[in-house]
């Protein structure tokens, strides 16, 4: 996640806002005692989802099917996981090994958006069972889910609605009920059902597009199945956005930008760099990139800045999109670090992922420390190895220094918790910090040191 940190305001830590209850807040000790309430049982794990996706943009809602493969550890008659503004129309629990549909009573806690499921006898230890959920969720003017966003054509009053995500850090319970937790990392495989004047992009290759109707108004695209990664990660973009694509034969991997039409030709920096930064990036972590593509999609109105869904990254469009006929070097500087950050994050974040949110730290510090030192190695002549102390260094002083600072750990429980943690100590002074460490400990030791946490 990249986000314009001097205009956040950091929060102050006595205080935890409680989200179901706007006005009330808790001290930090009050809320720690609530802590359990808000994180789901550990007896119950996902280990895949197969989600369909039909985004309607007459009255701004979608319709989702997803099916959880799960099991539990020790026996219970319980399962709770995440949702958040959705209407869940159908609840089926199958056991499949005895090909058996269980009876469920389902209720649910919107406080803590949770939805609870009790069957009517116990799930077996260690074996698997299908949760299917139907439901009808909502394209909300909010960038922060899945969410409608407008693209002007050529700049005039005339525009069309555009489908993207914003999950982190809990917005994926806003698309489809899952285990929304980043510990509960399981298999993803997407199908999105759209009209034919758009076309769609989600985390993983497309497999296949399929024709639904007769007329050919609708078409079914069928995406693989992702590696094992965190719901938080998960993105589908659905669109009338072109592309600029370059395919690395050496490496077997396809590269492409996509924007709006008349943007287009603002795409081919971040395209050109993207594949170097990749091809740095596998031989300084000695970890090949997990897919044979990379999807980058430049987004009209994208609050968060960027956002590192593995293989299908999102940003605003100023963070991705280059004009050569007006932009200046610092503007080429500025796109380049964001792609290199959100490039760090599909080996640290994507691929090795915090159990919880207190260790956001090891994403975020070391996207930063990627940001700059990813570029160093393809620009070299910009010297961003030594901007980096002027840029991160000197402004994880600056706000080490005052009451506010916390350490780089930090525990939170609640969702405005969990957003408040991404401030200046979790980019800046993480990435300092790393930084200080490469130093001590010399960098081939370092360059060592982290291909050895990517595979553990």
């Amino acid at each position: 996640l990249h986000i314009s940190l001097q205009s956040k305001e950091t929060m102050n830590l006595k205080e935890a806002y409680w989200p179901e209850n706007p006005g009330k807040h808790l001290t930090f000790g009050e809320a720690e005692k609530n802590k359990t309430d808000y994180r789901l049982d550990d007896n119950i794990k996902p280990s895949s989802y197969v989600i369909n996706l039909q985004p309607d943009f007459g009255n701004f809602t979608f319709y989702g099917e997803v099916m959880i493969t799960i099991s539990a550890s020790s026996p219970t008659n319980t399962i709770t996981l995440h949702y958040n503004i959705m209407n869940i129309t159908e609840t089926t629990l199958l056991d499949k090994e005895n090909n058996k549909t269980l009876n469920t009573n389902n209720t649910s806690d919107e406080s803590k958006n949770f939805y609870i499921i009790t069957a009517e006898e116990d799930l077996n230890a260690d074996v698997n069972y299908y949760l299917n959920i139907k439901y009808v969720g909502y394209l909300i003017n909010n960038s922060n889910i899945f969410y409608r966003s407008k693209c002007f054509e050529n700049y005039v009053a005339a525009f069309t609605w555009l489908a993207s995500t914003q999950f982190e850090s809990t917005g994926a319970r806003r698309a489809f009920p899952c285990f929304d937790e980043p510990k509960f990392k399981a298999t993803f495989q997407i199908n999105i059902l759209r009209d034919g004047s758009r076309t769609s992009l989600s985390n993983a290759p497309l497999v296949e597009t399929k024709q639904v109707d007769k007329v050919g108004s609708l078409f079914m695209d069928v995406f693989e199945v992702t590696p094992v990664m965190s719901s938080y990660l998960v993105a589908f973009v659905v669109s009338d956005f072109t592309r600029v694509n370059l395919t690395d034969e050496e490496n077997n991997r396809t590269y492409s930008v996509w924007t709006q039409p008349e943007l287009i030709d603002d795409a081919n920096f971040a395209l050109n760099i993207s594949v170097q930064l990749i091809n740095s990036m596998v031989e300084f972590t000695d970890f090949d990139f997990e897919f044979h593509k990379m999807d980058q999609a430049a987004i009209p109105d994208f609050s968060a800045g960027a956002m590192e869904n593995w293989g299908l990254v999102t940003y605003r469009e100023r963070l991705i999109l280059v004009n050569h006929e007006k932009a200046s070097v610092e503007n080429e500087k500025q796109v380049a670090t964001t792609i290199s950050h959100e490039f760090g994050h599909q080996w640290f974040g994507d691929l090795v992922s915090p159990e919880w949110w207190k260790y956001i730290w090891l994403n975020e510090g070391f996207a930063t420390y990627m940001e700059y030192f990813g570029v160093h190695t393809v620009k070299p002549e910009w010297r961003l190895d030594e901007q980096f102390v002027v840029d991160v260094i000197q402004n994880a002083l600056a706000v080490d220094g005052v009451n506010s600072s916390h350490p780089i750990t930090t525990d939170v429980y609640t969702p405005d918790e969990i957003s408040s943690n991404f401030d200046n100590i979790i980019y800046d002074k993480a990435g300092s910090v790393l930084r200080s460490t490469e130093h001590f400990l010399t960098t081939d030791t370092f360059k060592k040191a982290l291909q050895n946490y990517l595979k553990i």
